[in-house]
C-alpha cells in the first residue's frame, strides 16, 4: 500500500513538472509570435534649438525641443520614447536622411536622453554641435521631404593659458666705491687723523729748524 502511494505521488509530481515545461514553452512561443511595438511617430512640427556653452562650462551645450517629448535612453526599449544625438563637428544634414538609423560607436555622435550634454575635450578654436532627435530604433526624425530636423550652435573654445615662465633672479652687483664714505674713511684713515699728523709734522719741522739755527 505504501509503495503504490509513493508511485502515485511521484507520478503527480512528474505530471506537474511536465505541465510547467509545456506552459513555459507555450508562453515563449506566444512571445516570439508577438510583433515588436511600432516606434512612436516623430512630431511633424518638431523644432530643435541649441544653446552654446557658457564660460563656466565651455564644452557643454543645451537643447530645447518643441513640443516636449518622452525622452529615454534607447536601451530601455520604450517604443513611445525618443532620445537625442549630439553631432560634434559633423554636419548631419549632409550625411543623414530622415528615417535612417543614426550610427552608434562614433565618439563624435553622442547618444543620450539628456538635453544638457558635455561634448568632451575640444581643441582651441571654432566648433559646431548639431542635435538630432531619434526614435527608440535610432531612426532620425525628419520631415516628409526626407530632410532631418536638427538644431545647431557654433562657439569658440579658448586656448589653454600658458604656464608662467620663471624669471631668474638678477644677482646683486658687486660693491664698488666707498659705500657713501669718504675715501679716507673707507681706508680706515679719518680726517682727524690726517689733521693730527699734519700738526705733528709742522711742530716737528719747527723744532728741527730751531736746532739747526742754533
Amino acid at each position: 500500500m505504501k509503495f503504490s502511494t509513493r508511485i502515485g505521488a511521484a507520478g503527480l509530481i512528474a505530471a506537474a513538472l511536465v505541465g510547467a515545461v509545456f506552459s513555459t514553452l507555450g508562453t515563449m512561443s506566444a512571445s516570439a509570435q508577438t510583433p515588436p511595438a511600432t516606434p512612436a511617430a516623430c512630431p511633424a512640427d518638431l523644432k530643435v534649438t541649441v544653446t552654446p556653452p557658457t564660460a563656466a562650462a565651455p564644452t557643454t551645450v543645451s537643447a530645447t525641443l518643441a513640443p516636449t517629448l518622452n525622452l529615454k535612453a534607447a536601451a530601455l526599449g520604450d517604443a513611445t520614447s525618443f532620445h537625442v544625438h549630439y553631432y560634434v563637428d559633423i554636419d548631419p544634414t549632409k550625411v543623414l536622411k530622415a528615417g535612417t538609423p543614426i550610427p552608434t560607436g562614433d565618439p563624435k555622435i553622442i547618444h543620450g536622453a539628456a538635453l544638457t550634454q558635455d561634448v568632451g575635450t575640444l581643441a582651441a578654436g571654432a566648433h559646431t554641435v548639431w542635435v538630432v532627435v531619434g526614435q527608440v530604433s535610432h531612426q532620425a526624425c525628419g520631415g516628409t521631404d526626407g530632410n532631418i530636423i536638427a538644431g545647431s550652435t557654433t562657439f569658440n573654445v579658448a586656448a589653454a593659458a600658458a604656464a608662467p615662465t620663471a624669471v631668474a633672479a638678477t644677482p646683486a652687483p658687486a660693491k664698488t666705491g666707498t659705500g657713501g664714505l669718504a675715501r679716507s674713511e673707507s681706508s680706515g684713515i679719518t680726517p682727524l687723523v690726517l689733521l693730527a699728523v699734519a700738526i705733528l709734522g709742522v711742530a716737528g719741522a719747527r723744532r728741527l729748524t730751531g736746532r739747526v739755527s742754533r
